[in-house]
């Protein structure tokens, strides 16, 4: 019994058995006709190699080099400013005359300021006399001098009489102290009580087997410590 271990793909998607490509339109992108191609027949070009082919041109002249003259004039490595803004200095011609006399001649100088001659000095003038009487600086002394603020002589301390107040004075009375006075709540109330939780006791329970425990290897150790000795 021959078995073929064909795949899927091998099986369904075969190549192009039947011709059921043969009769098929022809499909033109830019001016190019395309038919499909069997797997036997596989072109290796790409997409861009078989559409965008560099067509030949025969007008294309290449360009000529032309030679560069070489300049042989002298340079100048000077800036713009040095170039056109020359430094033509002061121009220091001879000095001449004036024809018309600018100081006259016969004139005294006279060097005083004009605070000099504006503000004359009366110190030469007779000063009037004081019109202040004698101890009487800065005012006159007719009255005596009372060092009273005006809080201390106008608004004088007085004692009024006191509201009646309307509230009653209430004596506090606390409560008397009790035995089991700072007892919470859950204690009273669980206080004797016959229900017990039996997770409290398994849990007391293993704490007495654990002291147990330990109190004998305490015993233990004790006595090879005394038979060392």
């Amino acid at each position: 019994m021959n078995i073929k271990w064909l795949s899927s793909y091998n099986k369904y998607f075969n190549s192009n058995k039947l011709n059921l490509y043969k009769n098929q339109h022809e499909i033109r992108i830019n001016d190019n006709p395309y038919k499909y191609n069997s797997a036997d027949n596989i072109q290796l070009i790409s997409t861009f190699q078989n559409d965008y082919k560099s067509p030949v041109n025969n007008n294309f002249k290449k360009i000529k080099l032309v030679k560069k003259l070489q300049d042989n004039n002298h340079f100048y490595g000077l800036t713009s400013y040095k170039a056109n803004y020359v430094n033509w200095k002061s121009y220091l011609g001879p000095c001449q005359k004036n024809n018309h006399k600018t100081i006259v001649d016969g004139i005294k100088f006279e060097g005083e300021s004009t605070s000099k001659q504006a503000y004359i000095n009366f110190s030469d003038y007779n000063k009037t006399k004081s019109l202040k009487p004698k101890d009487q600086d800065p005012l006159p002394r007719l009255l005596k001098f009372q060092d009273q603020t005006t809080k201390n002589q106008y608004y004088k301390a007085e004692q009024g009489e006191k509201a009646i107040s309307c509230k009653e004075h209430i004596k506090y009375q606390p409560t008397p102290a009790y035995k089991g006075q700072f007892q919470s709540n859950n204690f009273k109330d669980y206080l004797g009580s016959t229900i017990q939780c039996g997770g409290v006791e398994k849990l007391k329970e293993a704490y007495k087997r654990k002291i147990q425990k330990y109190k004998k290897q305490f015993e233990l150790e004790l006595l090879k410590l005394q038979q060392q000795e």
